[in-house]
């Protein structure tokens, strides 16, 4: 399961993920696109 399906599945946007986990919203983004940096 990728990352933006599991947000979908549980009603998450990447913004309140990001604040969940306490990492900005490019992280959270950068990880669903498959980037690492």
């Amino acid at each position: 399961m990728k990352l933006t399906d599991w947000l979908e599945s549980n009603g998450l946007t990447a913004s309140a993920f990001a604040e969940q986990l306490g990492v900005s919203v490019s992280t959270v983004t950068r990880c669903m696109n498959g980037q690492r940096r």
